[in-house]
């Protein structure tokens, strides 16, 4: 089982098994590095909702607190389903690593 330790496993993992990972194994290393891949991958946890979210393309609006844009999140409580969202206001302050900063470092 010694590659489940290993980051690169995660690499091959596709993103319902990431998710899976993430929410069903909180506070492990496994949950580390499902969000390192997930966050490699381009999404972005936004940490009120407790979801995951990825840009569907360049933000229609964008500041130094918040971004407004299209985006897919994956809904964990309801359906288990990546879903859409439009026009939807994503403040940096939710962002896992927080900030503006940490935004402009995942464009």
């Amino acid at each position: 089982m010694r590659e489940f330790s290993s980051p690169e496993f995660y690499q091959q993992l596709d993103n319902h098994t990431l998710f899976f990972i993430f929410y069903h194994q909180p506070s492990t290393i496994h949950q580390a590095y499902a969000a390192r891949e997930l966050r490699r991958l381009g999404w972005r946890f936004h940490t009120a909702n407790q979801m995951w979210f990825l840009r569907k393309n360049q933000p229609a609006q964008k500041s130094t607190t918040h971004e407004v844009g299209s985006y897919i999140y994956f809904n964990y409580e309801r359906d288990w389903k990546q879903k859409s969202a439009d026009n939807f206001k994503f403040d940096y302050q939710f962002l896992e690593r927080g900030g503006a900063e940490a935004a402009n470092s995942n464009q």
